[in-house]
């Protein structure tokens, strides 16, 4: 695993370094390094590669952007968004990173890590644009075992070996929808997993609505949190630590720990308000007294046993 980190972190820093390459002769250092290391250790969730890649796909238009939104960036403190948001409304915008990189009271290498996550869109105070922005991508990834497991010598997986991951996004304006289909090696079913959302962020009154699967992260995530998590561990800049994002849209591959249903946020003067109902189907072990006795999480379905605790319990949330 920690060779996986090594790598995963090697591959991160190398979509900096192009992205530096492209707008500045700036060479990312050695503590830069160390932080993004940090930021996935002890963690193993494809999620942390899913939030990083969206949030490479999907810049952050600085000039625009909330505190909220920007700590959504997982190396960024609170206080950091709020020093950068001061300094642009107090300049209005700014113009390029050379702009964005002499703010007092954030830490260059900081500053240094955010550039492929920003772009610098300078608004037109004459003209309105009456332009709408879009874009649709697919991802797919398709792997095989070597290896020949137990559950296929023996025949007790019902599928084959391929794993597959597909996944279908695209962005109109300030609407984002993404469908994802995915299928575990040893299961039968091509598409075993299936989850989608359609996202709509304006900045009215009503901020977000999303319709399908999402995340909700509040305070320290004693009673509930997204799929996503990183570290405490130490770094070269600032310690990490937990940034409740409210509700966000479900991008992971994880099959069990999301909501289904409807969400939303709106924001009244200085009082943040949300709101949820979700209705979604979990995996779960029934006793003979059809009572659930034991939660499944693995997200397996490639035996006969594991499939017949598939979507046994319906769980029904809602709240703000």
């Amino acid at each position: 695993m920690k060779n996986f980190i090594k790598i995963f972190a090697l591959y991160f820093i190398t979509q900096i370094t192009i992205y530096s390459q492209i707008d500045s002769a700036e060479v990312i250092d050695a503590n830069i390094f160390e932080l993004t290391e940090s930021l996935f250790e002890n963690n193993e969730d494809i999620s942390s590669y899913d939030l990083v890649n969206q949030l490479l796909s999907n810049p952050i238009d600085i000039n625009k952007t909330t505190v909220n939104e920007l700590t959504n960036l997982p190396f960024l403190t609170l206080q950091d968004a709020q020093t950068i948001i001061k300094q642009r409304d107090k300049i209005k915008y700014f113009n390029s990173f050379n702009d964005f990189n002499t703010i007092k009271g954030v830490h260059p290498d900081v500053l240094l890590l955010m550039k492929p996550f920003v772009v610098f869109n300078i608004p037109d105070e004459k003209v309105e644009s009456k332009t709408t922005s879009a874009s649709f991508n697919i991802h797919s990834r398709i792997f095989s075992d070597l290896q020949n497991e137990r559950g296929y010598l023996d025949k007790s997986y019902l599928g084959s070996k391929i794993k597959s991951y597909n996944k279908i996004g695209a962005t109109f304006g300030n609407f984002r929808s993404r469908i994802l289909v995915e299928k575990d090696a040893g299961e039968s079913s091509f598409i075993d997993y299936i989850s989608g959302f359609v996202e709509y962020k304006n900045e009215s009154v009503i901020e977000k609505i999303i319709v399908g699967d999402y995340d909700f992260e509040f305070g320290q995530g004693l009673a509930v949190w997204s799929p996503y998590g990183y570290s405490k561990g130490s770094d070269a800049v600032n310690s990490i630590s937990k940034r409740a994002r409210g509700i966000s849209a479900h991008t992971s591959s994880d099959e069990n720990k999301f909501f289904r249903g409807l969400a939303l946020e709106s924001k009244l003067g200085n009082f943040q308000i949300t709101a949820f109902a979700s209705n979604n189907k979990k995996d779960a072990t029934i006793n003979d007294n059809d009572l659930v006795s034991n939660f499944v999480i693995s997200g397996y379905h490639r035996t006969e046993n594991e499939h017949s605790k598939l979507d046994n319990l319906t769980e029904t949330t809602y709240g703000g």
